[in-house]
């Protein structure tokens, strides 16, 4: 017989339910890209947390929930994309008018050095183009 397991810890006695502690990142930004319909979406995102098992970034645009998003470092182009659910979308800001605060978990592990230079603050900038998007350049971007 198959025995439940329960994970106890003093660490977990906060009342989160997650496997895996988040960390907080340093300004980094990411890119998340998802299908709406034919339509390939993306969005550069300032990355809250992370961990081995999910996430959260604010962007101004998000997938709704239950998506199938891409998660990858911005301006690393050896970083791979990794698959992640999208679990939650929150409006921020006064009347809800500010960024969306997106949570995601990953359906794997997020790859080590992924996580490492999320954590490191890997990049600070957002000044690389998204290469999702052909034609797009620095200037077309709206603040």
């Amino acid at each position: 017989m198959l025995e439940r397991r329960s994970n106890h810890s003093a660490s977990n006695r906060s009342g989160d339910r997650r496997g895996a502690s988040r960390y907080v990142t340093g300004q980094t930004f990411v890119i998340l890209s998802w299908t709406e319909g034919e339509e390939l979406r993306s969005v550069v995102a300032t990355l809250r947390d992370i961990s081995l098992g999910g996430g959260s970034a604010l962007a101004k645009v998000a997938p709704s929930a239950g998506t199938m998003a891409w998660f990858r470092l911005q301006g690393d182009n050896t970083s791979p994309w990794v698959a992640a659910t999208i679990v939650a979308i929150s409006k921020t800001g006064l009347l809800g008018l500010g960024p969306r605060w997106i949570r995601w978990k990953f359906p794997e592990s997020c790859p080590y050095h992924l996580f490492k230079d999320a954590i490191n603050g890997f990049s600070s900038s957002r000044e690389v183009d998204d290469v999702t998007l052909p034609g797009y350049t620095r200037r077309d971007w709206r603040d």
